[in-house]
């Protein structure tokens, strides 16, 4: 196995073979005497990663997966069971009664009658206009 050796002169790296051990070489680069040392240097770690760990991400997408499916499914049996519930059915014969009726106050029913009042005056008026128009369009023929 070659040996690496740095020159101190130059900081070039070479490799030598075993047998020059403990001997001083030239530097190749710039002929200075470099030591060889005696001993290696010490073997460079290695850091190894660990196995890729899919099971615990493919447990996360797989439970997402399901609790989705679950969550649309139990929103789905929710949606027709409130659809399938449905009030009293009236008793035949009895007249159906409005159970949405906004009740108003007497101050807010006052201003509601007069916009009534005011939109009739108004349609009254358009029709009058209108009747006009036509009485005068005939003859003018």
């Amino acid at each position: 196995m070659p040996v690496p050796v740095v020159c101190p002169t130059c900081t070039t790296t070479t490799e030598v073979p075993d047998a020059a051990i403990g001997r001083i070489l030239k530097c190749q680069n710039c002929r200075e005497p470099v030591r060889v040392p005696s001993e290696l240097p010490p073997p460079v770690p290695v850091e190894v990663s660990p196995a890729p760990r899919y099971g615990l991400w493919l447990f996360a997408l797989v439970a997402t997966v399901m609790f989705g499916v679950l969550g649309v499914f139990s929103l789905a049996v929710v949606t027709v069971f409130f659809l399938m519930i449905q009030p009293e059915s009236p008793v035949p014969g009895t007249p159906e009664v409005n159970q949405a009726v906004v009740t108003q106050s007497p101050l807010e029913q006052a201003p509601l009658a007069e916009l009534k009042r005011q939109q009739e005056e108004r349609e009254a008026q358009a029709k009058r206009e209108s009747d006009a128009t036509n009485e005068k369009a005939e003859t003018d023929r």
